[in-house]
């Protein structure tokens, strides 16, 4: 791993170790190295005192993330060995279908066309994410317009492995895959969670006030999340 310089913060009662790396590209990105370690990529032209707000920002996060990175890491929504999926709250039992060129996944009234079927575990999981994506860009509108949002969100699903979804510059949110096998209402909470972001940044009593009056249960939903219940 390489870096520019290290610097130390402290968050309530934690001592975090900030790796920065600057580049030249307009962009920041932040990630967990270990439970007390957090790795900076940022524009050379960010001040120190920027640097330590975005760092101390992110790791005020934790409870929403970092607690969770073991769990992430665990969740398996596809079980292609025993033809099992877990989509949205629900479990499946699938077969694929062949139909001249093309392949299909089915399960009772659950169908996914998979495409480059050579690789049947990386098609069907391609598909479900295409899938999820499609669904979430649903909700996350749904949620935009019923908090007055009045601007749009490029919502986007991948691999992430630090946290179940992320607010990025109030203009776009990244969710992780592994939030594709809980159901609704746990969905519904971590979208509201990022949206809540567009109006208060930080964790503070404020936010979590916005969180309640759209999800007034978050705190059972944030239970199902650290404890991995989507079964």
């Amino acid at each position: 791993m390489k870096w520019n310089k290290i610097i130390k913060i402290w968050v309530e009662t934690s001592e975090i170790e900030v790796f920065v790396n600057y580049t030249k590209v307009k962009k920041y990105v932040i990630k967990w190295l270990s439970q007390n370690q957090i790795l900076i990529t940022i524009f050379d032209a960010i001040p120190e005192s920027i640097i330590i707000n975005l760092a101390k920002d992110f790791v005020q996060k934790r409870p929403f993330s970092q607690d969770n990175l073991s769990i992430l890491d665990t969740i398996k929504w596809l079980d292609i060995e025993n033809n099992l999926l877990y989509f949205i709250g629900k479990k499946y039992s699938f077969k694929i279908i062949k139909m001249k060129k093309t392949h299909f996944l089915y399960a009772n009234n659950f169908v996914v066309d998979i495409k480059n079927s050579w690789d049947l575990e990386k098609a069907i999981s391609k598909a479900i994410i295409e899938k999820f994506c499609q669904y979430m860009i649903k909700r996350t509108n749904f949620w935009i317009t019923k908090m007055g949002i009045e601007q749009s969100y490029l919502v986007k699903i991948n691999k992430k492995k630090t946290s179940w979804a992320t607010n990025y510059n109030k203009s776009k949110i990244h969710y992780s895959t592994a939030l594709i096998p809980f159901d609704q209402d746990v969905l519904d909470y971590v979208i509201i969670h990022e949206l809540s972001h567009h109006f208060v940044s930080q964790h503070n009593k404020l936010f979590w006030e916005k969180v309640a009056n759209f999800c007034l249960n978050y705190k059972e939903m944030e239970s199902k999340l650290n404890k991995n219940e989507y079964k």
